[in-house]
């Protein structure tokens, strides 16, 4: 499950809970172990993050086009 954190909280960083970290607001993690998803859960059930539904990716990037060189005629 991916969050978005709303709120910076503390909270375990290990499946020990031996060491914590901070979760910090506006930043996105990837829960993906049963102990992060439970984690990830109460972040959401007291509203301090919120689910990730969709991330948009542009499909292709654009480059810019290089400027054309300007040519002048030399008087004979």
């Amino acid at each position: 499950m991916k969050i978005v954190m709303t709120k910076t909280m503390a909270g375990v960083a290990n499946r020990e809970g031996t060491a914590t970290m901070s979760y910090e607001v506006g930043q996105s993690y990837n829960m993906a172990a049963p102990w992060q998803e439970e984690l990830a859960q109460v972040f959401v059930d007291n509203g301090w993050a919120d689910v990730e539904t969709k991330v948009v990716k542009p499909a292709e990037t654009k480059k810019k086009a290089a400027p054309k060189k300007r040519t002048t005629k030399k008087k004979a």
